[in-house]
């Protein structure tokens, strides 16, 4: 956004007339006076046709616009709390809390128990009894929307006030000890409250896991009852974990405050980004943010009145908005086809739309969806499985589901994922140090996309020392007396002898490397990073390695139905190497906006992507395959099988609203014995058209898009069971591209 702030510096330079103002080009545009004769006034003048504007009427526009995004921060986490509520998501909550804790056995209890030289003086990590159930909710902080205060067991009782009887518990709940310590000189913890386990059941009904001894670890125990040498008269207090379940952590307690002052910035009423200090009608948020033209529209702030004209307006006109990047041309074409009318730029808050189209979801009002009128493009919280770090956890859950049995596939997760683990969870943390695989790996960031922050690593032992090393921000600072010296001379000043010798330090050791020690600092380093093993056999076309970006398509909430189409392959423009690998980002990574950096890519771009079909004809004349149904029964179904698992681990968490949709795209390698693995999986993948399969394929991909979720979602429905069955008995033969149904509610 370009602005240009008049001030009183320029004043004298630049004083023009209102008339004037109206033909003058913007860049010329750098002050105006409101009236000759009288002192001139700041003007904030941002981009566009807001001629005319001060900065009181583009702060207005900002203010409207922050407000708004509040509330889809408020709305997104108001659901994820609603969700929590519903007994399946507890209990996946649940057994994810018990894994975890799982992950800390043999953690020694802490350090200044043991003595230089034994067995876990030495060690990276240290939990007691509180640190450990702490450190359980810092990991699972994404799921639960909080982690606990540094506080002992004492506060995390007065956070959990459900109490249960002994055959109430369920595995996970946890079990806190009160007593009274022997040694009289200590001091008593508040409520008396001296210890913390985790009940288990197990085999004896009364097992644990816990951190109970000074010199011993995190373990099972085989019953939570036992006898302290540090304190007596203990009483056993049983908590239901429910309440973090939800993700509710506050003290219940009416003694004890146990103040948090970790806690995230949120407008109260006096605030002026304050959601509930003003409430703006639709009129207002239906003004364009950078065009003041159309704000003196009727003032319309009655509901029902707001209702019936948006009625009135879709049954009139069907309008549609479509918001920057990612090639919005597609989905305009697609829609003006449709017979739909786009709105005027700056429209993103209104609400008198039948359709949107946007790269984001927070471009999109949920508190102003309504079922059966509004249709649009995203999915309000479709992340919980579509970044590198929520998508790790959904696989985490689909292993823990595939071995209880709540899952059930040909498939284990080993099977289609390669080796990854989250640095910025100790546990993972620790077990990636510990890992033997050797080879080659890739570092990547939970936000980035396109290729953008992949770190490609050859040697993982120097890696791993390089993370356990306390890097220094600052350079190499110089010797005092050499800085003076410098800055003399910069000034023109003679020192006394230009040969004078220089105090100087010089043979002076290299300073030892400073390690860490606290893993929690260490992760918080780390922080949204993953490390990958890299797959060191893929199947290679012509000499290069490839990926295939395939599409899963959830065109229908109510019911459910979830697609799949194949999509098409992105090929590295280099013969596949290992050397110079770190260097070799071209040849190693296969998305476009990577290969785009080839000195060579203009001339050679078509044949970084390839279709499907093509693939699949060359693998036949290299004699992998012998048909291409082969190519779609040995690849293409685990691919359909690899979503479907995905699709439903998910399908409960998601935001069920008639009228949302969303495309996204997964990418998958394929090594030589042609198993598929995953690698990422992408909301809003890139719709670019820069080479002739893509030209070929997105436009029809969009449009069938499109298509397909206006069929299911006609005007004035809040369900489209039969407009859905329509679809998949006769509809998706109509479309332009193949699709196959990955899962149907109605099936």
């Amino acid at each position: 956004m370009q602005t240009q702030i008049a001030n009183k510096e320029n004043i004298s330079d630049t004083t023009t007339s209102p008339k004037s103002l109206e033909t003058q080009p913007f860049g010329d545009q750098k002050a105006v006076l409101q009236d000759s004769n009288q002192p001139a006034k700041d003007v904030l003048w941002v981009g566009g046709n807001n001629q005319n504007v001060d900065l009181r009427s583009n702060f207005e526009r900002f203010k409207k616009q922050k407000v708004e995004q509040i509330k889809y921060r408020k709305y997104v986490t108001e659901k994820s709390t609603v969700d929590k509520k519903d007994p399946a998501v507890k209990e996946r909550l649940r057994q994810k809390f018990l894994e975890t804790a799982k992950k800390y056995f043999g953690i020694p209890y802490a350090k200044h128990y043991w003595k230089p030289g034994e067995q876990y003086y030495d060690a990276p990590l240290f939990l007691d009894c509180c640190a450990l159930v702490r450190q359980i909710t810092y990991d699972m902080r994404e799921e639960l929307g909080f982690y606990l205060d540094r506080w002992n067991q004492a506060y995390q009782f007065d956070t959990l006030p459900v109490a249960l009887k002994f055959e109430e518990l369920k595995p996970g709940d946890l079990i806190f000890y009160s007593g009274i310590y022997y040694n009289t000189k200590l001091r008593g913890q508040r409520h008396n409250m001296v210890h913390v386990e985790i009940f288990t059941g197990g085999p004896t009904g009364e097992q644990s896991i816990g951190a109970r001894w000074q010199r011993g670890v995190v373990q099972y125990f085989d019953t939570y009852k036992f006898e302290s040498k540090s304190y007596h008269s203990i009483e056993f207090h049983y908590r239901s974990i429910d309440t973090w379940l939800e993700g509710i952590c506050k003290s219940f307690c009416t003694v004890h405050e146990w103040r948090n002052w970790k806690v995230f910035w949120v407008p109260d009423k006096k605030s002026i980004f304050s959601s509930e200090e003003e409430k703006y009608d639709e009129n207002d948020m239906d003004a364009p943010l950078l065009d003041l033209e159309e704000e003196d529209d009727a003032n319309l702030t009655e509901t029902q009145a707001m209702e019936q004209k948006l009625k009135q307006e879709f049954k009139k006109e069907q309008k549609f908005f479509i918001g920057i990047g990612n090639n919005p041309r597609l989905a305009r074409d697609a829609l003006c086809q449709q017979g739909f009318k786009e709105m005027g730029k700056g429209m993103q808050f209104s609400n008198q739309y039948r359709y949107k189209w946007t790269q984001t979801s927070q471009e999109v009002n949920y508190h102003k969806f309504v079922e059966g009128e509004h249709i649009v493009n995203h999915i309000s919280n479709a992340k919980i499985f579509t970044n590198k770090i929520t998508t790790l956890e959904t696989l985490e859950y689909i292993k823990l589901a595939l071995e209880g049995g709540q899952l059930t596939s040909y498939l284990r997760l080993s099977d289609f994922f390669p080796e990854t683990y989250r640095l910025d969870v100790v546990a993972d943390l620790m077990k990636f140090l510990n890992s033997k695989t050797k080879g080659f790996w890739l570092l990547k960031k939970a936000q980035s996309n396109q290729g953008k922050g992949i770190k490609l690593i050859a040697d993982i032992k120097k890696f791993k020392d390089d993370v356990l090393t306390i890097k220094s921000d600052d350079e190499e600072v110089k010797d005092s007396t050499e800085i003076l010296m410098q800055k003399l001379k910069s000034l023109g000043i003679e020192t006394e002898n230009e040969n004078q010798q220089i105090i100087q330090q010089s043979n002076i050791p290299e300073a030892k490397k400073k390690r860490w020690t606290d893993m929690n600092l260490l992760v918080k380093e780390l922080k949204e990073q993953v490390v990958q093993k890299y797959m060191e056999n893929p199947l290679l076309i012509d000499g290069r390695k490839f990926d295939i970006r395939a599409y899963m398509v959830i065109i229908c909430m109510k019911p459910y139905l979830v697609l799949y189409n194949h999509g098409y392959v992105r090929l590295s423009l280099n013969k596949y190497t290992t050397e110079n690998f770190e260097k070799d980002k071209i040849t190693h990574l296969t998305n476009n906006s990577v290969q785009k950096n080839h000195p060579d890519y203009k001339a050679l771009k078509d044949s970084s992507i390839m279709s499907v079909d093509n693939l699949a004809n060359i693998l036949i004349e290299q004699g992998v395959i012998n048909t291409r149904e082969e190519y779609h029964d040995k690849i293409e179904t685990k691919l359909v099988e690899i979503m479907r698992l995905v699709f439903m681990q998910v399908q409960d968490k998601l935001d069920k609203k008639f009228g949302c949709f969303e495309l996204f795209g997964f990418d998958f390698m394929i090594d030589i014995e042609l198993n598929p693995y995953l690698i990422e999986i992408n909301t809003n993948p890139a719709l670019f058209t820069d080479t002739t399969v893509q030209k070929d394929m997105l436009p029809k991909l969009v449009e069938d898009v499109i298509k397909m979720s206006l069929d299911v979602h006609p005007l004035g429905q809040k369900e489209a069971p039969e407009e859905v069955r329509a679809l998949v008995n006769s509809g998706l033969k109509e479309l332009q591209l193949p699709y196959e149904i990955i899962y149907s509610e109605l099936q």
